[in-house]
């Protein structure tokens, strides 16, 4: 869809008319776009890790402390 994007129906306009009149800036933008999503993705999934991590030292916690009451 971003390598042969629809001119003639376009569901953004202003990256249709990119396409049409400025070839290589659409390329760049769509490239910059597409970093960036990959950059995202890889946040996400640092984050989903740190909130495992969290997790799993909130779980120690409560068994120290179990532990400890017994």
């Amino acid at each position: 869809m971003l390598h042969d994007p629809n001119v003639n129906s376009p569901a953004n306009n202003e990256a249709a008319r990119l396409y049409r009149e400025h070839r290589r800036e659409y390329d760049k933008k769509v490239a910059a776009v597409v970093q960036e999503s990959w950059m995202e993705d890889e946040d996400e999934e640092v984050d989903e890790n740190v909130k495992d991590d969290e997790e799993v030292a909130g779980r120690r916690d409560v068994d120290s402390m179990l532990a400890s009451a017994s």
